[in-house]
C-alpha cells in the first residue's frame, strides 16, 4: 500500500514538473520581446558568456549592475562586450 501511493507521488511529481518545463517554454516563445527593448543581451546570455568562458567574472559583474542599474533608471544599458557573440 505504501508503495502505491509512492509511485502515484512520483508520478504526479513528474506530471507537474513537465508541466511546468512546458508553461517555461510557452511563455517564451509567445513573449520573446519580453526582454528590455534595446537591450543587446539578456542576463541568461551574459551567464552563457561567463560559463563559456567568453568574458571574465568581472566583465559579467560590470555588464549585470550595468543592466540592472539601466533597467532600474530606465535607460537603455550599454553594449555588449566585444567579441562576446551569441553562445554556442
Amino acid at each position: 500500500m505504501i508503495r502505491d501511493w509512492a509511485i502515484w507521488f512520483l508520478v504526479v511529481l513528474a506530471a507537474m514538473t513537465l508541466t511546468l518545463v512546458f508553461i517555461k517554454r510557452a511563455k517564451k516563445l509567445a513573449h520573446p520581446e519580453a526582454s528590455v527593448k534595446g537591450m543587446p543581451f539578456d542576463l541568461d546570455h551574459l551567464r552563457a558568456l561567463r560559463d563559456n568562458g567568453e568574458i571574465t567574472i568581472q566583465q559579467y559583474e560590470s555588464l549585470r549592475g550595468k543592466a540592472i542599474q539601466g533597467l532600474v533608471d530606465g535607460k537603455t544599458p550599454g553594449e555588449a562586450p566585444a567579441g562576446a557573440g551569441k553562445p554556442n
